[in-house]
């Protein structure tokens, strides 16, 4: 089935695409989950699920501890890799003159303005 073959290749399309534009949109979650469960977090137990409050004071304590760590570190790192990967594209100068130009064009282009 041809249709069954495109869609499967459409779904593998867009979720490379969101791995590759939003790596950490896609990798938050599986991290978020691998931190939690590591802290003690086990929302399934035998098939049934188990809420928060059911947990004892100890192990709900370890918990919001995992949670806390996990805010902390995990938003602390994504911090330094975009400014590590975002200070390089500085607006100053002569970059900043290009992009006014350009902005500036597009917008007269839409306007109908000719710059002859």
């Amino acid at each position: 089935n041809n249709l069954g073959a495109l869609s499967s290749m459409v779904s593998m399309y867009w979720g490379l695409h969101a791995l590759c534009a939003k790596p950490f949109n896609s990798l938050g979650p599986v991290t978020g989950t691998y931190v939690l469960e590591t802290y003690g977090y086990n929302q399934s137990v035998d098939g049934e699920m188990k809420a928060f409050d059911e947990y004892g004071e100890m192990e709900q304590l370890t918990i919001k501890d995992g949670c806390f760590q996990l805010m902390l570190w995990f938003l602390l790192l994504l911090s330094m890799l975009q400014f590590l990967f975002w200070r390089r594209y500085t607006l100053f100068g002569k970059k900043l003159f290009e992009i006014q130009r350009t902005l500036q064009h597009d917008k007269d282009a839409d306007v109908g303005v000719d710059h002859n």
